[in-house]
């Protein structure tokens, strides 16, 4: 059996087809939320999948759908390459078409997997949901994951749809809208009014959960805390410039200081506000006191981001430096500036923060290559004063549902969404952050470069917010979390074991015992075509 995505057995016109159909499923996602067009893209994909009479023409359908999928929805990856410089733009065929190449073989082998097995029509819906979850669920973990525009962020954070995810996480909700997408295909498939109904009945439910939910949702705030979230567009690539990028984080200073501070507990940055070793900079963290020391009012806590340096000893009287991406909260006790706490980043972003195998560059000689940040050992609840119990989530953290261990009352994302312009990723980077908020029952503190920054309830939805271009500040209250939700207390582990037992008893007691079983259900006898379902 060769799964060979460029078999001469499939025409352009198919493969083309099917990455159209993947496609489409991307108007469901941020920045545009058509959410009916992921059930038909999953339909169509389900359709085209069990017309195929070869695991090998499966796995070109699945591949070509998925390759659809993944290079639309994140063709913005590209940008960031340009972003770095000149030099870098050579390596978006080979990293970023590889990216969807990959990403796209996870759906490939999943097709391949639902024809070699030769289901019954009736067991069919249940196996594609169990092979394509497991193909997300995968690909959302292995070698560090990359599960961005998992298929549940069809239905947007914060609204009705969307709340099932307090109780089953996006991985749970994928499977949802997988499901739904599933018996549509098949309803269309074997004109079975019972799939279509079911289908119907999914999503009316998950609506009228959804609506029960938001219907006594009620914000509260604490009243001691209100935060200046600062807003300064630029590029990235003038932030690498060390001259464009002074006069870039004075713009910031300026935002910062451009009305009264009165009533303000804190103040917020993104990511990439600043360059370097910010918090060893004297100078830099000397700006506020200096400029406000005729107030009468206490000044407030500063938080940035930072590279932290840090020098370990080795068993052999050397050291070593290792460096982190952090984020940290500055005080001023008596005028002076002081660091109080910091956390560190633990999911570092593959070839922007860490060089996957780096130890093996190492080993080689080629130290320059393999030069990476260390990741956190963990992800811990960190005290940040003025602030309740938050869970410190840099940038691209933010994307793993789980993440958020302990209990925190607060999510802190500061991101740096200006390595991706004006194209979809900002707008998809909020979407999925305001997830979190929706799973684990926690606020959300976001402030994104070039991105959407703002405060999130504990049920996904805005409060206030700014958009990329937006030039200023935003002062807003600090939203108290609710009770912990069922998902909170659960493991994503679990969502894996229902996928592998429902795809394993699918496979045992769905297995057509003869091949002359059409894929669309119909049997050949002497010739002749019936239906073999009811």
């Amino acid at each position: 059996m060769r799964l060979n995505p460029f078999s001469k057995h499939i025409t352009w016109r198919d493969r083309g087809l099917d990455s159209l159909i993947g496609a489409v499923g991307v108007l469901a996602l941020a920045p545009f939320h058509v959410w009916p067009m992921m059930l038909v893209s999953l339909a169509a994909f389900y359709v085209r999948l069990f017309t195929r009479t070869t695991p090998s023409a499966g796995f070109s359908t699945g591949f070509w759908t998925g390759f659809g999928y993944f290079s639309v929805g994140m063709i913005w990856i590209a940008q960031a390459f340009f972003e770095r410089g000149a030099s870098y733009i050579p390596l978006i065929i080979p990293l970023v078409l590889g990216l969807f190449i990959l990403l796209a073989l996870f759906w490939g082998a999943a097709g391949a997997i639902l024809i070699r097995a030769n289901l019954k029509p009736g067991w069919r819906a249940p196996a594609f949901v169990s092979a394509l979850g497991l193909a997300e669920f995968t690909r959302g973990h292995l070698f560090g994951g990359f599960p961005w525009n998992l298929h549940g962020y069809a239905f947007d954070a914060g609204t009705s749809l969307s709340q099932i995810a307090s109780v089953i996480g996006i991985y749970g909700l994928s499977l949802l809208v997988i499901l739904i997408g599933a018996l549509a295909g098949q309803a269309y498939l074997s004109r079975s009014k019972t799939s279509a109904l079911l289908a119907t009945l999914l999503l009316v439910g998950n609506f009228g959960f959804g609506a029960w939910r938001l219907s006594g949702a009620e914000i509260d705030y604490i009243e001691t805390t209100r935060v200046r979230l600062v807003h300064t567009p630029f590029r990235q690539s003038e932030m690498m410039d060390r001259d464009k990028s002074i006069t870039l984080t004075n713009r910031f200073f300026e935002n910062t200081l451009s009305a009264d501070l009165d009533g303000i507990t804190h103040i917020i940055w993104p990511e990439g506000a600043v360059r370097g070793l910010a918090m060893e900079n004297r100078q830099f963290l000397s700006v506020f006191p200096n400029s406000l020391k005729e107030t009468e009012n206490a000044l407030p806590y500063f938080l940035f981001s930072s590279i932290r340096e840090q020098w370990r000893p080795n068993a052999d009287g050397t050291t070593e430096e290792f460096y982190y991406n952090s984020a940290v909260i500055a005080g001023f006790p008596d005028g002076a500036p002081a660091i109080l706490a910091f956390a560190d980043k633990k999911r570092l972003v593959p070839f922007g923060e860490y060089v996957p195998f780096s130890e093996q560059f190492s080993k080689i000689g080629l130290e320059a290559i393999a030069a990476s940040f260390t990741p956190a050992p963990d992800k811990a609840v960190s005290a940040f004063p003025g602030l309740p119990p938050v869970s410190v989530q840099i940038c691209y953290e933010v994307i793993f549902s789980g993440l958020t261990e302990g209990e925190p009352e607060l999510i802190l994302n500061q991101s740096n969404d200006a390595w991706f312009g004006q194209w979809h990723g900002p707008a998809q980077h909020a979407a999925i952050a305001r997830m979190r908020a929706g799973e684990e029952g926690v606020p959300i503190l976001r402030s994104a470069a070039n991105g959407w920054s703002g405060t999130i309830d504990s049920y996904g939805r805005w409060i206030e917010r700014m958009g990329p271009k937006d030039n200023g500040y935003l002062d807003v209250a600090l939203p108290r979390s609710i009770n912990p939700t069922v998902f909170s207390s659960l493991t994503n582990v679990i969502i894996l074991l229902i996928i592998l037992s429902t795809g394993l008893s699918t496979i045992v007691a769905g297995r057509l015992t003869s091949r002359g079983v059409k894929p669309n259900g119909m049997l050949s006898v002497g010739g002749q075509r019936t239906s073999s379902h009811a």
